[in-house]
């Protein structure tokens, strides 16, 4: 009942332009609007671990408490949630 959720219209399609080019193969070129696909895996690790961690800020985790929730996800590999934390200290100086 108290968690806030993100309303704001310019998050939001900032965080959906963000994650075009996470959208692969020919079926979404047009959907992707002109946006180049990312194919390589280091690169899409870096942009979803920047995403998740805005996503984070919008909900208004702290540090610690971004760090339980990806501490909740066992199939995430360590090097993923290292990125994620790391892009969540870069959007947090950056807003």
């Amino acid at each position: 009942k108290t968690l806030p959720v993100p309303r704001e219209l310019e998050l939001i399609r900032t965080l959906g332009d963000m994650a075009m080019p996470l959208y692969q193969g020919e079926d979404f070129e047009k959907f992707r609007g002109g946006v180049s696909q990312i194919d390589g895996p280091g690169e899409r690790a870096k942009l979803i671990a920047r995403l998740d961690a805005r996503v984070a800020l919008a909900y208004e985790l702290s540090y610690e408490d971004y760090q339980t929730v990806l501490g909740a996800f066992p199939l995430i590999d360590d090097a993923q949630k290292n990125r994620c934390l790391n892009a969540y200290k870069e959007w947090s100086f950056e807003l």
